[in-house]
């Protein structure tokens, strides 16, 4: 975990399960703060009078975007640090695709099935599909991303070295180890201050 601010948005090396559950901890609280400050902004009368005095355009596109940049900026040490985990099963980041080609999936499925996007007669069959099919085909998408998760946040990483470093699980006890000596010294220290 002292890895933690130094590698935020590394993606060598080796990540353990409590750097992760850190990360994720942190990013949900930031992103509810966020969330809850631009919930404010967009009810706040100010919002509402700049909407009819300049237009929609000009303020709730710009706080759009402006969004994204910051939950991209936000996001990057979340994958950063799933990569890492991916380097403690001796695994290559690759592996992080199919995790987000099935998340994006299912919000595209979804939107296909309300006719929001792919309106045209290719995809009807697509919206045909019966609530039990549907239903099947949700549960599937939710399994495989409930797999990752699980690896990811429960199951320990390989044991010794791999291909990607030094097993975090070491490196951590390492660290630990190495802290709990220095404060020893600076205590002995402090002790021998106190006597002369």
């Amino acid at each position: 975990m002292s890895s933690l601010y130094s590698e935020w948005t590394s993606f060598h090396n080796r990540a353990n399960r409590s750097e992760l559950w850190v990360v994720t901890i942190t990013m949900l609280a930031v992103g509810f703060v966020l969330s809850q400050l631009a919930k404010a902004f967009v009810m706040s009368n100010l919002l509402t009078q700049m909407m009819f005095t300049f237009g929609m355009e000009l303020t709730v596109y710009p706080l759009l975007l402006l969004c994204f940049i910051i939950g991209g900026i936000l996001y990057m040490p979340t994958i950063a640090t799933r990569i890492r985990r991916l380097h403690d099963f001796n695994l290559s980041g690759w592996w992080l695709l199919p995790y987000y080609f099935v998340a994006v999936g299912i919000l595209l499925f979804k939107a296909i099935i309300d006719g929001v996007i792919l309106k045209s007669e290719a995809f009807q069959f697509i919206r045909d599909l019966d609530s039990h099919t549907t239903n099947i085909i949700v549960i599937a998408v939710f399994a495989v991303i409930l797999f990752y998760h699980i690896v990811w946040y429960l199951i320990p990483g390989s044991r010794g070295s791999n291909k990607y470093g030094g097993d975090a699980r070491e490196i951590s006890k390492f660290i630990k180890k190495r802290v709990a000596e220095i404060k020893a010294k600076k205590k002995l220290k402090q002790k021998g201050d106190h006597v002369a």
